[in-house]
């Protein structure tokens, strides 16, 4: 987490390896962190830090996530030799 205005660093925190995307759901303020390793990172944003709350254990090959922010639910879209997948996992 960055300060926008002097582009200093306030907060940072150890998140699942290889993240592609990164969806920000501003209603309940958590990131949620995606990447292939079959982990989807879920981190809080407060007022000037970062706290991961977990890893959600997902498919490997996860990579693109989107968030509902009406129902905060998270969307995550992956792929395997046969057909694309998608999964709903709905905010605690």
């Amino acid at each position: 987490m960055f300060d926008w205005a002097t582009g200093r660093l306030l907060s940072s925190v150890g998140i699942a390896p290889g993240v592609n995307q990164i969806i920000f759901d501003p209603g309940n303020r958590r990131i949620y962190c995606a990447g292939g390793s079959g982990m989807i990172s879920v981190v809080e944003a407060r007022s000037d830090t970062l706290m991961l709350i977990g890893n959600v254990t997902t498919e490997l090959g996860v990579r693109t996530v989107a968030v509902d922010p009406v129902t905060h639910s998270v969307w995550a879209a992956f792929g395997d030799k046969k057909k694309s997948h998608i999964l709903r996992f709905k905010a605690m």
